[in-house]
């Protein structure tokens, strides 16, 4: 089997822009750099609040937008 690279890529994320969910996309608070994925089963929060995934109505978001990253992975030959 052919190991494969993984490159994360950050998405320069701009405010007011609609959020990419996939199973390679992932939120990043800058605040504590907690990871969340895009497209959980449940509502997610990072650890001081500022990212929250609403699972129920569809949508995610910032408080602070300034400290949001959005990174998606990427498989390199």
């Amino acid at each position: 089997m052919k190991k494969k690279n993984l490159i994360i890529i950050d998405m320069n994320y701009f405010a007011e822009t609609v959020l990419p969910v996939s199973d390679r996309a992932f939120y990043q608070c800058v605040n504590f750099w907690s990871i969340l994925k895009s497209n959980p089963s449940n509502n997610k929060y990072c650890i001081c609040g500022n990212v929250s995934i609403d699972v129920d109505a569809g949508r995610a978001g910032a408080r602070n937008e300034n400290l949001l990253r959005v990174l998606q992975i990427a498989i390199a030959d």
